[in-house]
């Protein structure tokens, strides 16, 4: 199987999870340059259900407002447009994906969660990229993956047999597949036309390759390495340009300032994202 069979076949599952359509719409009119609050909120408005799932979020512990917001219009003032999209879609795949009859989807989500919120807390530490841009990276980050364990099931099998402490995952799917294992979640990604920082960044943040994907590929890299293994992530280091990889040193030696904090709000986003990680 070849590169563009590969693809083929990934055009061709029927029950590969897709995002509502307002999402969708959602993420189109913010890739357009000129997007109004007045357009989004009359977007989001079409959906009562999608508005209910983003009010739920906006007034949970997880975002920590000091007043309940009861309207669409308020919450696009209150977290602006980025944060906004990227809610909505957080909440969207979650959903998504969760009414599949998917295989390690608990696990999936736990790490990406778990990712996602280092991933913000990193952002905030070292100002390298927008926070809302990098929790939907680090929740997202993994999904090829999941799209191989469900829907390639023999090559998945395939890898994982390769699979040992000398050889990630990443390094064993290159063994089968031809294409690499981050290169499946950003195809999907770019048919849910998520923004091009948040597929950069998921795409590069192994190889970090591209320059165009710094510095959020960098701060995906460091959380992951921290997820990892907290002890060892100082002493691992990323390809990425002297400046980045200086400042995210800096988090990482000072991450007892706000890593505590990261995990309570971990275990805040698990049990609201994931209704308790089902």
């Amino acid at each position: 199987m070849n590169r563009e069979e590969f693809y083929r076949r990934m055009d061709a599952i029927q029950d590969l999870p897709t995002l509502p359509e307002v999402a969708l719409e959602l993420n189109r009119v913010l890739d357009t340059s000129g997007a109004t609050i007045s357009q989004v909120c009359n977007l989001l408005q079409k959906d009562p259900p999608s508005v209910a799932r983003l009010l739920r979020l906006v007034n949970s512990a997880f975002f920590g407002l000091q007043a309940m917001v009861s309207t669409v219009q308020r919450a696009v003032v209150i977290l602006g447009l980025n944060t906004v999209r990227n809610a909505l879609v957080s909440i969207s795949v979650i959903e998504s994906f969760n009414r599949k009859d998917l295989v390690q989807i608990k696990g999936f989500w736990r790490n990406g969660v778990a990712c996602a919120v280092l991933c913000k807390h990193i952002a905030l530490q070292s100002g390298l990229t927008a926070p809302d841009d990098a929790f939907t990276t680090g929740l997202l980050h993994d999904i090829g993956r999941l799209v191989l364990a469900n829907y390639y099931r023999s090559q998945y099998e395939e890898i994982m047999g390769l699979v040992s402490a000398q050889r990630p995952f990443h390094e064993a799917a290159l063994q089968v597949l031809p294409v690499a294992q981050d290169a499946v979640g950003v195809y999907l990604l770019n048919k849910w036309r998520l923004p091009g920082t948040i597929t950069r960044a998921i795409g590069h943040h192994i190889r970090m390759a591209d320059p165009e994907a710094q510095p959020g590929a960098a701060v995906l890299h460091c959380a992951v390495q921290l997820l990892e293994d907290e002890d060892a992530a100082m002493g691992r280091l990323f390809a990425a340009p002297g400046s980045v990889a200086a400042t995210l040193r800096r988090v990482i030696e000072n991450k007892e300032q706000w890593l505590p904090e990261a995990r309570e709000e971990i275990q805040t986003a698990t049990q609201f994202l994931t209704g308790g990680g089902s």
